[in-house]
């Protein structure tokens, strides 16, 4: 077995999301990594460490014959007071559903991996110089088409960054035609997203050989990737159009009037640290595996989500843009992209304005 050291196994905890139990068993013999709590242990009362809390939960399981409740325990408050004399394994979180009602676990910026200072990291990758963390949301796939030409004017005030399913071929012409036909309006753009389906990528690439307005890269399209595709939309627009003021998320089913969005920028928009659209608050995660919605507990082990703006659409600032792109790689993703992008929000400070308007059900606003 790998050796490992204190601060492997430390980094190693603060980036498991709520999948490791801390073991304290001195006779436990088989071979795990190895640290200890210098604190005294009690079976009866949580052990406060710093900004760690341990308690005993439930019986003991096969293997792992002292488990410990520790979905909290992704940070220690110092690498000092700890000791290698006990045992640290794997097991599943004990916590079931009533469990979390009654302890009402929200979201949490220092219990999601990983804790970092997101102003100082923002700050050093603006320089350019070398981050130490290493990435855990690498996005390692490759662009198919690039749109690299839809950005070409840097007096773009505008940018429609559009989702949709690579087979969606009449919603994106629809669009064209319609609302998106950005030659009716100055310094106004238009990108789809799309992810890759083999069946349909011959139609794909002759589509985006005439319009041009096709960014798209080489995972799945599937409702399950589609944190990925909102991921390259954010990356895209930081590489591709970083001049432009405004980019305005959408999805291909949504009709959007650009007149109203106009309107509402000369009142309310200001151009910098702005994101704008549907404030959703503390809504609950979607634990029916069986639901287009479904996170797991190992994916996301809080019982709330943070505030996030509903994904069909929402508008942010060119700096939001950037520093999303920057901070994206050291965030866990989730499978929900609304939910995902209200997690980086959080982690970055950036608030959420709730515009009136936009509306899913009321399309007499924005939308």
């Amino acid at each position: 077995m790998e050796e490992w050291n204190t601060m492997k196994i430390l980094e190693w905890y603060r980036t498991a999301s709520g999948r490791l139990m801390l073991i304290l068993h001195h006779t436990f013999q088989h071979p795990r990594p190895v640290v200890k709590i210098s604190a005294p242990f009690n079976n009866h009362r949580p052990l406060q460490y710093g900004h760690t809390e341990l308690s005993l939960k439930g019986r003991p399981r096969k293997g792992c014959p002292s488990f410990l409740n520790a979905t909290h325990i992704i940070r220690f408050s110092g690498v000092e007071e700890v000791k290698e004399d006990g045992v640290l394994c794997e097991c599943k979180p004990p916590l079931n559903t009533t469990d979390v009602r009654k302890k009402k676990l929200k979201f949490m910026v220092s219990l999601y991996p990983l804790e970092l200072n997101f102003d100082e990291l923002i700050k050093v990758r603006l320089e350019g110089r070398k981050i130490i963390n290493e990435p855990i949301n690498s996005h390692d796939f490759s662009y198919i088409h690039t749109g690299e030409n839809v950005c070409d004017d840097s007096s773009i005030y505008l940018l429609l960054v559009i989702k949709s399913s690579a087979g969606n071929f009449r919603n994106r012409q629809t669009i064209r035609n319609t609302w998106g036909n950005v030659d009716n309006y100055e310094g106004v753009r238009r990108v789809f997203l799309l992810g890759y389906n083999h069946g349909v990528q011959k139609q794909v690439d002759i589509e985006a050989l005439k319009h041009g307005d096709i960014v798209q890269e080489d995972f799945w399209d599937h409702y399950s990737n589609i944190t990925f595709k909102t991921i390259m939309g954010i990356n895209w627009v930081a590489q591709y159009c970083p001049k432009a003021k405004f980019s305005f998320y959408v999805d291909d089913d949504v009709f959007l009037i650009l007149n109203n969005l106009k309107k509402l920028r000369k009142s309310t928009f200001r151009e910098s640290g702005l994101m704008l659209g549907k404030v959703l608050s503390f809504s609950t995660p979607y634990r029916d595996n069986t639901s287009k919605w479904f996170v797991s507990w190992e994916d996301y082990p809080f019982d709330k989500y943070p505030k996030y703006l509903a994904g069909f659409a929402y508008l942010m600032t060119a700096d939001v843009v950037k520093r999303f792109s920057l901070a994206i790689p050291y965030i866990q993703p989730i499978p929900i992209d609304d939910t995902y992008l209200g997690i980086v929000a959080e982690k970055l400070k950036i608030p959420l304005k709730n515009q009136y308007g936009i509306n899913d059900a009321d399309l007499d606003g924005i939308l």
